[in-house]
């Protein structure tokens, strides 16, 4: 049976939890007061349970919230974590580039610039093949190759 509700709505419950409040976590989330409220409500009808007791000045958890909220806590820190982790990733230049180049290419014109470009990505590994022989690039899987 497909959910009637989205992980969105799982996650946005979670936010009020952490934080503690619906208007904590409406302005955390970006979202209107009244929208994440009527998104609660969506998701404790659509799983015929009730996660959380309001009153006019807090929020608590049922029994049943406490259950949701351990299990899916979990899995949004992951997500999160992931996020942070690819976006890590994008931002700082990682992993090997295969060059190939001619032997006196390499030595007279291309190292000064391979050496400017280590010291500018350090995490970066230049893998250099300096030969004056005919390869097929595709077969040594060569990034770049430098012919004159």
């Amino acid at each position: 049976m497909a959910a009637s509700y989205s992980l969105d709505d799982l996650r946005y419950f979670c936010t009020i939890v952490k934080l503690g409040s619906f208007k904590k976590a409406s302005i955390n989330l970006g979202m209107s007061l009244s929208t994440l409220s009527r998104r609660i409500r969506l998701l404790e009808q659509a799983l015929q349970l009730t996660l959380l007791n309001r009153d006019a000045h807090r929020v608590t958890l049922t029994h049943t919230g406490e259950l949701y909220y351990d299990r899916y806590r979990k899995l949004f820190d992951e997500v999160e974590c992931i996020e942070q982790a690819l976006c890590d990733e994008k931002d700082q230049p990682k992993g090997k580039i295969r060059i190939s180049a001619p032997i006196y290419m390499g030595k007279h014109f291309l190292s000064a610039i391979f050496c400017e470009f280590l010291l500018q990505y350090p995490d970066i590994q230049l893998d250099l093949r300096f030969s004056n022989n005919l390869i097929d690039i595709e077969k040594e899987g060569i990034d770049i190759a430098f012919r004159v």
